[in-house]
């Protein structure tokens, strides 16, 4: 259409004698959102001819959304990034294909959902997805859907050989499944996925357990530097290839991450050697696609995108940089750990201040009654404002020591409600189910970092 510069998707042409519109066309709204930015690597440029800029990819971007009417551009805290919003996260790596394939250089987030507050809950998009697989591969298949909290609404199975699933699944979950569908599969595999609302929060998904191998140099990699570092993971480059400092060049099979040097040279020497002359052998490189790599990244880290390659890099190259940045996220979750259980105990202590109050006036009430009420009332709330079990029960605790102490400190005008010697006793046994319960908390501290 021509001659009509702010024409798009879902406009009616009307005779102005009769101006009657169709309805618009309803677009699903998007749910996986990604930052995409201007390449900000120290390799940026290396080739002549490519497009860098900010204003260049800003174009680009808004150009897009003259003919896809399902992405959504919002901008961030810096100006040479956006937040690019579609339906999932293969019309994202679409976007972003074509554009490495135009000449752009870019940097790509790792992708997000995108959830919605409806009554004070979070809600996040739900997915229908429907799976056509040979009978032999359905165990596999409801199995990695039950790890990303898919839930299985219908199963067919006419005698044919295969088998037809419908599931329900967040959005979130649907990342990167189709590449460990396909690998489960054998490729024999079919998936679709449309659009089922917003659902409350599904719970954590748990995300790959495996950490990443770090290059702490730049430079060419070697042969040599393989071969002695091939028990540490699977690599993603090969010799002679250019890496940078920062970059993500394997998958270690420990959950932390580790600094390998992959470009360190052989020793020439004078000295003759009987192994001078032997054959080694080096595993080839996993080579991962755009979609991979994008599934791969893990929070701390972004995806590389030239014309030439894709690479996986550190947000933070320098690893001194990244280690004090870990420290102080580490410091400041233990503090709002300590901050959180601090919280609760002033909570279990305010709730047996009060039953104490209560106790002193007209309500009669046995003192196991009104330690256990404690108890329950401190950890109940606790538990009901989603702190997690732990600390539920280190304020329950709390409540009951609290209670136990300030009873013992200011007993009640009462004299025969209870003896001395009781208060000593409970208090006592107070104190010890806190002391039992302290290694427990340790442990799940320790457990989560």
């Amino acid at each position: 259409m021509a001659g009509i510069a702010d024409i798009t998707i879902g406009d009616s042409l009307v005779d102005p004698e009769d101006p009657r519109p169709l309805p618009p066309i309803r677009i699903d709204d998007p749910a996986i959102s990604m930052t995409v930015g201007v390449n900000t690597s120290p390799l940026a440029g290396e080739v002549s001819g490519h497009k860098l800029t900010a204003r260049q990819v800003k174009d680009r971007l808004d150009a897009e959304l003259v003919g896809n009417v399902s992405i959504r551009v919002l901008p961030t805290d810096r100006p040479d990034q956006w937040e690019v919003r579609d339906r999932g996260e293969l019309a994202l790596a679409i976007l972003v294909e074509q554009m490495r394939r135009e000449g752009f250089e870019l940097t790509v987030g790792k992708p997000r959902v995108v959830t919605r507050h409806v009554d004070g809950a979070v809600h996040e998009p739900m997915e229908r997805a429907t799976v056509d697989v040979p009978e032999e591969f359905l165990g596999a298949v409801t199995q990695i859907m039950a790890g990303r909290r898919g839930r299985m609404e219908t199963m067919s199975n006419h005698g044919s050989g295969w088998v037809r699933m419908e599931f329900t699944v967040p959005a979130r979950g649907m990342i990167g499944f189709r590449s460990q569908f396909l690998t489960q599969t054998r490729g024999t595999g079919v998936v679709s996925s449309i659009a089922d609302g917003y659902a409350p929060w599904q719970g954590e998904i748990a995300s790959r357990t495996t950490g990443s191998l770090v290059a702490d140099r730049a430079g060419q990699v070697t042969a040599y530097a393989l071969q002695r570092l091939e028990d540490r993971g699977t690599f993603f480059v090969e010799p002679g290839q250019g890496g940078l400092r920062g970059q993500v060049v394997g998958e270690s099979p420990r959950a932390d991450d580790m600094d390998v040097n992959v470009v360190r040279p052989k020793e020439m020497t004078n000295m003759r050697s009987s192994t001078a002359e032997v054959f080694e052998t080096l595993q080839a490189p996993r080579r991962l696609t755009l979609e991979e790599a994008i599934e791969f990244a893990s929070e701390d880290e972004c995806v590389e995108v030239v014309p030439q390659a894709v690479r996986i890099r550190k947000v933070v190259l320098d690893a001194s940089e990244r280690y004090k940045t870990h420290a102080r996220a580490r410091r400041a979750e233990a503090m709002r750990n300590l901050l959180e259980s601090l919280a609760g105990a002033l909570a279990g202590f305010a709730v047996g201040l009060l039953a104490t109050v209560v106790h002193a006036g007209p309500v009669d009430l046995p003192i196991v009654g009104l330690l256990l009420a404690c108890g329950i009332v401190a950890s109940g709330s606790w538990f009901v404002m989603e702190m997690g079990w732990t600390r539920a029960w280190f304020a329950g605790l709390v409540g009951i020591a609290g209670a136990s102490v300030w009873l013992l400190m200011f007993p009640p005008a009462n004299d025969a409600f209870v003896s001395t010697e009781q208060w000593v006793s409970v208090a006592w046994l107070a104190l010890a189910l806190l002391s039992a319960a302290i290694p427990a908390i340790w442990t799940t501290r320790r457990r989560d970092r």
